[in-house]
């Protein structure tokens, strides 16, 4: 199995052109031979002291977003090549909509369940 994490940095005036594109992306790596999983998840919360995961504290929850919105892409496939061809066709088919949503560059982790 091969993964990739995916973390894009969403402007918040394009949150909804950005999941409306990402239902297409799902959709088209649902129908895809090699697709194992696919998961999109939206921040909603976040520990960002170490102490408090120690200490078994909820998350705190983000009152209010300053500019920017994050997303989780999770894609698993039965091997890379499978993800190269994904990827790109996905950069061929959305590249330029996509690129007008994000404020950065999306941080991309890919490799090998262990």
């Amino acid at each position: 199995m091969f993964s990739e994490i995916t973390v894009y940095e969403v402007r918040n005036n394009k949150q909804k052109e950005f999941e409306s594109l990402m239902q297409e992306i799902q959709t088209y790596y649902h129908s895809q031979p090699g697709v194992v999983e696919v998961k999109l998840i939206k921040q909603k919360s976040a520990q960002t002291d170490f102490n408090r995961v120690i200490k078994e504290a909820d998350p705190e929850k983000k009152s209010h977003i300053v500019g920017k919105v994050i997303y989780v892409l999770c894609l698993e496939v039965e091997s890379q090549e499978i993800q190269t061809i994904l990827s790109k066709h996905i950069l061929e088919a959305y590249g330029k909509e996509f690129l007008k949503c994000l404020s950065a560059p999306p941080k991309i982790i890919m490799g090998e369940r262990v």
